[in-house]
């Protein structure tokens, strides 16, 4: 969800309103800059500290070296914050096409084949998550 958002806003301020509603905490951390956020950032592995910065670091990033560069100099769990933006700012830089690209190059049919299955699984237990709530 975050990917999707992050790739259709233009900057913190278009974010904020749509995820400060859902997420009061993105909110907070989008109201600073990461100048700003730096300092008072603490070590922490749960999903409600990490996404948030890991947001801010992709919409103050310039390119796919400057995310990394400003997500290491945040601090914290940094390799699970990297993680995250791996994934985000796979949206923000148009990745997802060249990541595409490269598992078509070298996967073999047969491992091609094993992902959409996969792929079509999560799809498949989504939906029905969805007609169960």
């Amino acid at each position: 969800m975050a990917g999707y958002i992050v790739k259709s806003a233009a900057g913190k301020q278009e974010l904020k309103k749509p995820l400060g509603e859902k997420f009061p905490q993105i909110a907070t951390v989008l109201d600073r800059t990461l100048d700003e956020l730096r300092p008072v950032i603490e070590f922490s592995v749960t999903a409600k500290d990490i996404v948030p910065i890991a947001i801010a670091v992709v919409l103050e990033s310039e390119s796919l070296d400057d995310l990394y560069r400003k997500a290491l100099s945040m601090g914290g769990d940094v390799d699970t914050t990297a993680t995250l933006l791996a994934s985000i700012g796979a949206y923000r830089y148009e990745l997802a096409e060249i990541h595409q690209c490269i598992l078509d190059q070298y996967l073999d049919n047969t491992m091609k084949e094993a992902l959409d299955r996969f792929e079509n699984f999560l799809v498949s237990q989504g939906n029905n998550n969805d007609r169960h709530s």
